[in-house]
């Protein structure tokens, strides 16, 4: 079994895709047109459907929201220096992945 490394909990959190955004605003209305009773996979799936039939105009506006929280992860990340013990896992890790490549 692979041995599981702890996660930095006081890192910085990724910025948000767009995709995820889009997501967000449209996965309530999806749901209500495909009926209550359809699956989270069948509602994912219209939405990704959508989100590739939209142009790049009408994605701008997730680009935008992805771009704002982008910056936000950059301040945050400018003063985050991790832990001792996160960085001794992170090496581990690295390591371990490294030894068990065929």
């Amino acid at each position: 079994m692979r041995k599981k490394y702890l996660k930095d909990l006081n890192a910085p959190k990724k910025p948000t895709r767009p995709f995820i955004f889009f997501l967000i605003s449209v996965r309530k209305s999806v749901q209500e047109e495909l009926g209550f009773a359809t699956g989270n996979g069948e509602v994912s799936k219209e939405c990704g459907r959508r989100w590739a039939s939209m142009t790049p105009g009408e994605k701008e506006k997730y680009n935008k929201m992805f771009r704002e929280d982008n910056k936000r992860y950059q301040e945050a990340s400018k003063d985050y220096k991790p832990s001792p013990e996160i960085v001794e896992n992170a090496r581990l890790s690295k390591l371990h992945k490294r030894l068990a490549k065929p």
